[in-house]
């Protein structure tokens, strides 16, 4: 599962580090932030579908066909010549990614807990596995188009071997079966949930009815909304900080800050430590955090937005605050992986075994949900100048 969290959010990954090439292509303009926008707008609204549709529809069916769309649009990005088309481009894109993010969330959520916690490392290591063969590229193609062409084929290679491990691996596991023709969550004896809640598990709910089919996504959202919200609140203030206010950092060494390497090593600490925290619920001393506690990090991490305002207002002048703003990158990092992937989790643990692949769902729409709103107010504010804001620096 971990490979299939790798590339169903490959695309929207490499859509964010194909801006040397777009501004190649297309010189002048800001055309990142709109594809980024077109594609997390009908990410978003396919998601609402995918959530509705639910397993009326066979995985493969879903998730095959999804995967090779994500890989075609991927491959045009660098062949149209249009904002236009690459815009529509983006669109397929977060369409097919909505189909297969939120499938494999539902059947995650269908299967054991562990499967979902892979899948969610998954997704975190995708932005480290898309960064690191763009810097091999790079490095071996001067050029931008040729890097760019030679990077599109090592990412269409990928794809085709997740596509042949889901259909020769994953489709066929015992698990996945069992999901598939029972309809129940396969788990087994000894498979002990990840998270330990303070709350009634399943078992007393099995015996309760299932809901309509009009009624269930209300039945289900109705006990998982609290940890849904928990993850909206922690990517709106992770996107609203990074890549908000973060793309606009400046250090204070002249190689750095010329070279690229300030933003590339900021986005690698925050990929690295974000993998790391969600890792930290498979130990057990970060098992059985309660809502209540979850809420309270949430609001300790708004903290991340004003210490980075301060940071912004007199970065490039001081070596200090480029040592803050990588310092405050890992702790913001940690903090928000290790909430996602809780919540990720827990709510399969308050939903009976035929609403569990809705939950799984309900996570991806969240998760999808959270990154539109904190990308939409990061662009507001970038819109109103209030991220410039520059006082006058006693370093200078």
């Amino acid at each position: 599962m971990a490979l299939l969290g790798v590339a169903v959010v490959l695309t929207f990954y490499a859509l964010l580090m194909y801006v040397d090439f777009f501004r190649q292509v297309f010189p002048g303009q800001n055309v990142e932030y709109t594809f980024s926008t077109v594609y997390k707008v009908a990410n978003f609204a396919t998601g609402l579908i995918v959530v509705c549709i639910g397993s009326s529809i066979p995985y493969p069916a879903k998730i095959v066909p999804a995967l090779i769309l994500q890989a075609a649009s991927l491959a045009s990005f660098v062949f149209l010549t249009s904002v236009d088309a690459v815009a529509i481009a983006c669109g397929v894109a977060g369409t097919a990614h909505a189909f297969s993010h939120g499938s494999i969330a539902g059947l995650c959520g269908a299967l054991p807990e562990r499967y979902m916690q892979s899948f969610v490392v998954g997704i975190g290591v995708s932005g480290l596995v898309a960064s690191i063969s763009k810097m091999l590229t790079k490095m071996a193609f001067a050029d931008h188009r040729t890097a760019a062409y030679v990077w599109t084929a090592e990412l269409l290679s990928f794809y085709l071997f997740t596509l042949c491990l889901y259909v020769c691996q994953v489709d066929t596991h015992p698990d996945v079966v069992r999901v598939k023709t029972k309809g129940r969550d396969g788990s087994t004896a000894d498979d002990q949930p990840l998270i330990i809640s303070t709350h009634t598990r399943i078992a007393p709910l099995e015996d309760e009815k299932p809901a309509s089919a009009l009624m269930a996504p209300l039945v289900t959202l109705a006990r998982v909304w609290p940890w849904l919200m928990v993850m909206v609140a922690n990517w709106l203030i992770t996107f609203l900080i990074f890549p908000g206010i973060a793309s606009e950092l400046e250090s204070s060494v002249r190689f750095f800050q010329s070279s690229g390497w300030f933003h590339v090593l900021l986005f690698w600490d925050f990929l690295l430590f974000d993998v790391l925290g969600r890792y930290l619920p498979k130990l057990p001393g970060f098992r059985g955090i309660s809502l209540a506690n979850l809420c309270l990090l949430t609001v300790a991490r708004s903290v991340f937005f004003p210490a980075f305002l301060l940071i912004r207002a007199y970065d490039g002048n001081h070596w200090g605050f480029d040592a803050g703003a990588f310092s405050c990158m890992l702790l913001m990092a940690l903090t928000h992986g290790y909430p996602v992937a809780v919540c990720a989790v827990e709510p399969l643990a308050h939903v009976p075994s035929h609403q569990k692949e809705m939950a799984g769902a309900f996570t991806f729409l969240a998760y999808v949900g959270g990154q539109s709103l904190g990308l939409s107010l990061a662009l507001t504010l970038k819109s109103h100048s209030v991220i410039f804001w520059q006082p006058t620096s006693p370093f200078v």
